[in-house]
């Protein structure tokens, strides 16, 4: 016998209210980000990476490079001191994020398969690497000792 309506509105009933959750949440963020502005500005230091691009902008100093993605949740949490060390850093380093779905050959030649991954680079050649959520300090200390 085939499932009732009633069943299958019960069964997709906590998917719906996820995504519209989720979409309720990233709406809030868009608005927030708009009345802020600041917060905007500040990410102006930051280059954006893709497969195209990504060696050249590595090659030349120290370049800490965020692997993330927009829907990860502890991307969006660093993403404020990533912000932050763009800022305060940029006559040291090069800051740069790399969204892993739209650059995947990268992605694939660094083996990122946790994000966030922060991977520092001097030269064009990996020194470090963080996977997971740090706060601000591990990362001074991390660029420190490459600089």
């Amino acid at each position: 016998m085939a499932p009732s309506f009633q069943m299958m509105l019960k069964t997709a009933q906590p998917h719906f209210q996820q995504f519209h959750f989720s979409f309720i949440n990233r709406m809030r963020q868009k608005e927030c980000r708009k009345e802020e502005g600041v917060r905007h500005t500040m990410a102006n230091q930051i280059k954006h990476l893709d497969d195209s691009n990504f060696e050249s902008v590595i090659q030349n100093g120290v370049t800490l490079v965020d692997f993330y993605a927009d829907w990860c949740g502890p991307c969006r949490m660093i993403a404020p001191i990533i912000e932050d060390l763009a800022n305060e850093m940029s006559d040291k380093i090069t800051v740069a994020k790399l969204d892993i779905e739209s650059a995947q050959n990268t992605t694939a030649k660094f083996n990122v398969t946790s994000i966030p991954t922060i991977i520092l680079f001097k030269g064009g050649e990996e020194v470090n690497r963080v996977v997971g959520v740090r706060d601000k300090d591990a990362f001074i200390e991390m660029i420190s000792e490459a600089l």
